[in-house]
């Protein structure tokens, strides 16, 4: 029987009640009270990491505390993360001006439209066309045109000098 579907553990036989009534202990008996201890054992998550989540879990309103940094694209992150914007500042472009590169850690393996990131610029550009190539994805003249939104929030290309060296 084990966990009765809401999460109380259920003993099958009571050995103090067996013995007011006279029942001894058997083998039987024994074995199929601990088989059943195994089995509640088996359904908790272990806190060393070997049991494999099997369904979701509901946490009732209540928090995860503790959790680490995240550090790689499937980890969770902390609040701390957030606040501290580590996923959407991404430092120092590399590269020249007008061919900006980043390479985040984690790395980012596809652009999404509404992705949003903040990095210092390293050099101001110097055409209409700069183009920031993150974790070296895509053809960056084609995929990665850095535009800016005009006062009707419509992409335009930027101008020369529009980036200034230290800028963000």
């Amino acid at each position: 029987m084990a966990f009765n579907g809401t999460g109380t553990f259920v003993r099958l036989y009571n050995w103090v009640t067996d013995k007011n009534n006279s029942i001894p202990i058997t083998a039987s008996r024994m074995d199929a009270e601990t088989d059943g201890i195994a089995t509640g054992l088996s359904n908790c998550i272990t806190k060393d990491g070997q049991t494999t989540i099997s369904a979701n879990i509901p946490f009732n309103s209540k928090k995860i505390t503790g959790l680490a940094v995240g550090s790689a694209r499937t980890d969770s992150i902390n609040v701390g993360q957030v606040q501290d914007g580590q996923f959407t500042y991404l430092g120092t472009t590399g590269g020249a001006a007008d061919a900006y590169t980043l390479s985040p850690s984690p790395a980012i393996t596809a652009y999404v439209a509404s992705m949003r990131f903040w990095a210092k610029i390293a050099a101001t550009n110097a055409t209409a066309t700069p183009y920031l190539q993150i974790s070296s994805i895509g053809t960056p003249a084609s995929d990665a045109v850095i535009k800016k939104l005009d006062a009707s929030k419509a992409e335009i290309a930027v101008e020369a000098s529009d980036m200034l060296i230290n800028g963000l």
